[in-house]
Formats: C-alpha cells, structure tokens, sequence
C-alpha cells in the first residue's frame, strides 16, 4: 500500500493516488504473470475528477523490451466520480501501444454523466458495450474501431487524433429511429 503526489507546475495539474496495492505472483522476465493493481485518484485543476482503478490481469515484461511487452486484463474497472467503466482485452507492444478492449459502460444515467456533460432534460442514455480497436502512433492516437451498442442505441466510429486535432473518417450514429452519419 502506498501514495504518490504528482504536481505538474506548467499545467497546474495535480494528481493524488493512494491506497496503491500491486500485488503479482511468478514473476518471470520472459513470460507473462499475473498481477493486480488497485488505487484511488484524484486529479485536481480546472475540471477535478477522482475515482478509482482496480484491474487485474497478466503482464509480459519481455525481458525490458518494451515493443514485446503486453498487457491482457481480465478485468478492470475504472470509476471516475459516479461514472463506471469496466474493460477487458489486450494491449501490444508498450512501444506503439496496439490496443484492443471490450468496453462496457453499465449506468449512464444524468446523475452518473454530471460531472462531465449536462444531458437535456428527460433524456436518458442505456447502458452500453462495445470495442474499441486502435494504436497510438509518437503522439497520435488512432482509432481503427470504436463500436458501442445499447437498447435502441448504436455508435461506430472511426478517427485520428494528430497533435491536438481530431479527425473523424466513420461516423454513424443510431439511437430509436433517428440516425447520423457522417
């Protein structure tokens, strides 16, 4: 168990994590062992968020080399005020992160959203699952497939960020009878 105090002085952004717990058995340095990491966050600044992470799963240190490295997470859960995401899958090569995640997002309802959108009023979202598929490239972040599914509601998408840009290439988007693509 332990804490970390991260102060970034440009950016003015703080972040707490505590109650750390990391706890792997065989460890080897040429195959892949299993471990657990858990810890409570808050990140403070002009939007201050705090949670939780708790995932457990296999890791592959490949011997330090960090395009053999993997990750595979059998479970892990991320809260982020009242806001619950829960993942499992693959992440390849810690050189140009390959990622491939089941992603499943159980209660999106107003009060859990609140911290991060207004929702209009009366409108309530489903809980939604889904993939998301993609690589990070230097400083840019692709994503080949983000795909998510819920009661009368359905998004795939498909974009690039380069910089601070975003560029969407596939866009449709489902909900009851009304649909957008773009």
């Amino acid at each position: 168990s332990g804490q970390v105090n991260y102060h970034d002085v440009a950016s003015k952004l703080k972040i707490k994590m505590g109650k750390i717990e990391l706890k792997a058995n065989n460890i080897h340095l040429e195959k892949p062992f299993p471990f657990s990491l858990s810890f409570v966050y808050a990140l403070e600044g002009k939007s201050p968020i705090s949670g939780k992470l708790d995932f457990k799963g296999n890791i592959n240190i490949a011997q330090g080399d960090l395009s053999a490295m993997s990750l595979e997470l059998e479970s892990a859960i991320l809260e982020a005020m009242q806001l619950k995401l829960n993942l499992q899958g693959k992440i390849k090569n810690f050189k140009a992160p390959h990622i491939d995640l089941n992603l499943h997002f159980p209660d999106l309802s107003p009060h859990a959203l609140k911290p991060f959108v207004t929702l209009p009023s009366g409108l309530l979202l489903p809980e939604l699952k889904g993939n998301l598929q993609g690589y990070v490239a230097g400083d840019n972040l692709n994503i080949k497939k983000l795909e998510l599914k819920g009661k009368d509601i359905a998004l795939h998408l498909k974009a690039q960020k380069s910089d601070t840009k975003w560029t969407c290439s596939e866009l449709e988007l489902r909900w009851q009878k009304a649909s957008l693509s773009a």
